[in-house]
């Protein structure tokens, strides 16, 4: 038991910190919508996901530490249940509708935020402009509008109810609004007459004594379809209290004096534990290197956050680059993994502070484009949410099986807006590649050339990410994504172990990766094959490994098409259409102009010159450079292995595809990315001077 108890505190703080509560919390657990709530969780990452950063806590923390941990947590877990059964909610219980769907039958549309509500979110005051209302719900199948006459996705007509109760304060309410509706105040009604011209205004005195019962009603239709001249604000609607003395207070009653107290010791009881968390985690930091480290990475975060709030979107990116760059130079140095854990948990930190991902406005929804395939993801997983079926959206799979499931995961950790899954994709693709560094750079020991090659690998895949075009398809939510998050973890895994471990964390990447995207089915099989190449006992693990990813791989999208549409495929009925497979393989055989013509059109699209963008095209082609080398660098050492060998093909299994199958920048990102990473598994697989492998020196197991 006493071996169990920090891993057990550690469990029942994640679920006290997971745990929804009323919304007057400022830890009010799942969805994870505030950066306060993600750097909490970020506090636990280091210890959830690294056996060694536990090892080490357990021997700098005593056990009845743990147990005062255990017990906080466990408490919070039952204030927490408390305010969830007999609690309220502060502010007004909206009810959003649209007549534009006919399938709800003005019925709440669900969020994110209250994902089993049957009213669609709580709303702490009402004070909406054109661009502040984030309705999560316009990313729904039943808004795919692009087409002229139609609804326009950026001017959604919308009907919305509000109920609640007005502060006592509260003498007199200014109401500024376009659009129509009517205001309830104690059985007194106001009606909002018919006004989309301009924002008009009007002053509602409340009689005392009055009932503070609240209600309103917002209708916004002014009948603007695609194609039409507009002119005129989008729905706006602003409802702002005085007191008697004319001073602004705030709109809805406060919740009761008891249940303010249970908040503030829920919180107490959670933030506690984790401030704690963050003093042990600042005593291990005993080389003073690493404390060098994290300090200079807290400056550069002040300084991004003082930029942050002077608007400075060049300088504060120019910030978090620099902040990377400076942990891929620790992690050259000795015990890469312990100083990864303690650089990475604060460069996700940092980037919550980046204007350009979208801070401060972390609860912004985007509406996705008509007709393009993240606004059909997006309602896939909506699908998902409100059916509460697994279907997600289509009998037979036509696109890609898994991202649809990814998103909805996405949305149920951190809410309806965008902003914060765009910043934590962001932030794990940073992640992912520098623990790729970690494990696959070569050793200390290694000649000069052999290491500048690898950091040059390094800084080559941190340029893709930082790349403007990169950071807008994160925003976008394509559906690659999440393929090049796992990419690093899956090279690392393979080409950074040594030979008696096998490789699971790369074949589970390698599954999610090839349900995500099947066109990268080749490649990833390259990798599994390499994976393959160690010793015969290794070997015979590594078969029912593979047998087992492959089962994975193609039972899933089977069971789903023959549970729903019954019929026994596991390939998406898209995988041929000419849209995607834009050449047949039995075209090349063929010497027609057109086909000819096609190939120079595909071999542009390779080598990232479908769009034109030269800043895009200079990291990928920095990436082909350092690949290039290394093929130069393993040669002439002839330090060239059947596995080596294996490796370096891979991105040739990524680009080459393309030749018959469609082709854009995003298509062949995961190639070029993949072009860095190899070239870093073979300089780390050759030999220091000494000849110690420099892979099993640069992850000694002497580093927690």
């Amino acid at each position: 038991m006493h071996r169990l108890t920090p891993a057990l505190s550690l469990l029942a703080l994640l679920a006290a910190l997971a745990l929804p509560s009323v919304n007057t919390a400022f830890l009010n657990g799942l969805p994870f919508d505030t950066p306060l709530e993600i750097v909490s969780c970020v506090v636990l990452l280091p210890l959830l996901l690294s056996i060694g950063n536990r090892r080490l806590w357990r021997r700098l923390t005593g056990h009845q530490a743990h147990r005062a941990l255990l017990a906080s947590a466990l408490a919070a877990l039952l204030l927490k249940a408390a305010l969830a059964v007999g609690g309220t909610h502060t502010g007004f219980v909206a009810c959003y509708a649209t007549p534009t769907d006919p399938s709800s039958a003005g019925a709440c549309q669900r969020s994110w935020a209250y994902p089993r509500a049957p009213w669609t979110r709580v709303d702490r005051t009402i004070d909406f402009g054109e661009a502040d209302w984030n309705l999560s719900f316009f990313n729904g199948r039943g808004f795919n509008y692009y087409r002229l006459g139609e609804y326009s996705r950026t001017w959604m007509p919308f009907v919305a109810n509000w109920k609640g109760t007005l502060g006592d304060a509260t003498t007199r309410l200014r109401v500024e609004y376009t659009g129509e509706g009517a205001i309830d105040v104690g059985g007194r009604l106001q009606v909002l007459p018919r006004n989309y011209a301009q924002v008009a205004s009007f002053d509602l005195t409340l009689l005392a004594p009055t009932d503070r019962s609240f209600r309103a009603t917002y209708t916004y239709d002014d009948g603007y379809r695609i194609g039409m001249r507009g002119g005129h604000p989008y729905a706006t609607l602003r409802v702002t209290a005085y007191d008697a003395s004319g001073a602004v207070v705030p709109l809805a009653a406060p919740p009761a004096r008891l249940q303010q107290i249970a908040t503030v010791a829920a919180d107490l009881l959670v933030a506690l534990p984790l401030v704690w968390l963050i003093g042990a985690y600042a005593r291990s930091l005993r080389p003073r290197r690493l404390r060098a480290m994290t300090g200079a990475l807290v400056c550069l975060g002040g300084l991004e956050l003082i930029l942050l709030v002077a608007d400075q979107a060049v300088a504060a990116r120019a910030c978090f680059v620099t902040a990377c760059l400076l942990v891929l130079s620790a992690l050259s140095g000795p015990a890469p993994r312990r100083t990864f854990w303690a650089g990475w948990p604060l460069l996700v930190v940092l980037t919550l502070l980046l204007p350009d991902l979208g801070a401060p406005g972390y609860g912004e929804v985007r509406l996705m484009g008509g007709g393009t395939d993240p606004l059909t993801y997006e309602s896939f997983a909506r699908e998902i949410l409100t059916s509460g079926s697994l279907r997600g959206g289509e009998n037979w799979f036509y696109y890609q099986p898994l991202y649809r499931y990814l998103r909805f995961l996405e949305h149920l950790l951190l809410g309806d807006g965008q902003t914060l899954i765009t910043m934590m994709a962001h932030g794990l693709w940073v992640g992912t590649t520098l623990w790729a560094y970690a494990t696959l750079r070569p050793a200390r020991r290694a000649p000069a050339p052999v290491r500048g090659l690898a950091a040059l690998c390094g800084v080559a895949c941190l340029a893709l990410i930082m790349t403007p075009q990169w950071r807008s398809y994160l925003a976008e939510g394509l559906s690659e994504y999440w393929t090049w998050l796992l990419l690093p973890l899956v090279v690392a895994d393979i080409g950074g172990r040594a030979r008696r471990h096998q490789p699971t964390v790369a074949y589970v990447a390698a599954a999610l990766s090839m349900t995500t995207r099947f066109n990268q089915g080749p490649a990833l099989l390259a990798l599994a094959g390499a994976s393959l190449l160690q010793s015969p006992r290794a070997r015979r693990h590594g078969l029912a490994m593979a047998a087992a990813f492959g089962l994975f791989v193609v039972l899933l999208p089977a069971w789903h098409n023959y549970h729903y549409a019954g019929v026994l495929t596991f390939l998406p009925k898209s995988a041929d259409i000419p849209e995607n497979l834009v050449l047949k393989p039995s075209d090349l055989l063929t010497a027609s102009p057109d086909v000819w013509a096609r190939l120079v059109y595909q071999a542009r699209g390779i080598a990232g010159l479908s769009n034109g963008l030269v800043q895009a095209t200079v990291p990928l082609w920095a990436l082909l450079g350092v690949w290039l080398a290394t093929l130069v660098l393993v040669a002439r050492r002839r330090a060239f292995t059947l596995r080596t060998a294996a490796l370096m093909a891979v991105p040739l299994c990524y680009l080459g595809v393309h030749v018959v199958y469609q082709v854009a920048l995003r298509h062949v990102t995961a190639g070029y990315l993949s072009m860095g990473l190899v070239s870093l598994a073979a300089l780390g697989a050759m030999r220091a001077p000494s000849g110690v492998p420099a892979a099993s020196t640069a992850t000694g197991t002497a580093e927690t």
